[in-house]
C-alpha cells in the first residue's frame, strides 16, 4: 500500500470519512492504479461499470476520474426526481444522510456559495 499522506480536499464532500463517502481500503484505484489506503464509497453516476468502491479520493479531487469516466459523484443531480430549479440553484456539498431507525430518510446538502442547507427525500 502506498503512503499517500492526508486525504485530499473534496469540495463536494466536506467530511468524507464522517459521511462514509471515503473508507480505508487496500484496493487499487481503477483510474490511477495506486493503492493509497482509501477508496471512494459514495455514489458513482457514470456509463462505465466497475467504479463502485474502486476510485481513490485523489482521482476524484484532481478531476481525473470525472473526466476519464464522464462521472458525477454526488449532489442533487444524482436524484432524478429533484426539480431542475433545485439542481440549477445549488452548488451543493453533501453533508450526510439523515437517518430514522437506521434507515436514510433524507440527504443533507449545503450550498457551497451561500451556505443554505437543503434536505432531499424521495417518498415515492
Amino acid at each position: 500500500m502506498t503512503d499517500a499522506g492526508p486525504l485530499p480536499e473534496l469540495p463536494y464532500h466536506p467530511d468524507p470519512l464522517a459521511t462514509g463517502s471515503v473508507a480505508a481500503s487496500d484496493t487499487a484505484c481503477v483510474c490511477c492504479g495506486h493503492r493509497r489506503g482509501h477508496v471512494y464509497t459514495g455514489p458513482v453516476f457514470a456509463v462505465a461499470d466497475g467504479l463502485d468502491d474502486a476510485l481513490c479520493p485523489w482521482c476524484l479531487a484532481d478531476g481525473t476520474a470525472a473526466e476519464r469516466y464522464e462521472a458525477q459523484f454526488t449532489g442533487l443531480r444524482a436524484f432524478p426526481d429533484a426539480s431542475e430549479f433545485l439542481a440549477a440553484e445549488f452548488d451543493e456539498a453533501f453533508l450526510g444522510a439523515l437517518d430514522a431507525e437506521g434507515q436514510p430518510t433524507a440527504y443533507l446538502f449545503r450550498c457551497r456559495h451561500c451556505a443554505r442547507h437543503l434536505a432531499y427525500a424521495d417518498f415515492s
